[in-house]
């Protein structure tokens, strides 16, 4: 990994709800060479919303969602000024909401479990 500069990874084997295997492998940066460890953070940006609205879709398959319920619907403190962003504004991007990666807040760089 080091020699031809692949980027390190954190995986988990989950069974039944519990941890089976866990393992760190590799730098978390690059330039500093900096393990990765069971406390690193990782900056995923976009790569979880395929998989969101995925789950949306499945769920809107079911019956338990729909493309025009609103955010709301889902996440019970919002922002005020979010109230009327619906799920398909969302997916397609036309919610707009601002990139945030800008604004001098850590709201999305903060994750407790």
């Amino acid at each position: 990994m080091q020699d031809r500069k692949i980027p390190g990874v954190a995986v988990a084997a989950i069974k039944d709800g519990k941890v089976i295997k866990e393992g760190y492998y590799g730098a978390g940066n690059l330039e500093t060479n900096d393990l990765i460890i069971d406390s690193s953070v990782f900056a995923i940006a976009s790569m979880s919303k395929q998989f969101t609205f995925a789950a949306v879709l499945l769920l809107q398959q079911d019956g338990k969602l729909s493309n025009n319920d609103k955010l709301s619907k889902c996440l019970d403190s919002l922002p005020f000024s979010w109230k009327n962003i619906t799920l398909e504004q969302l997916m397609n991007h036309t919610s707009g909401m601002r990139d945030d990666w800008e604004e001098p807040t850590p709201y999305f760089l903060i994750f407790e479990a």
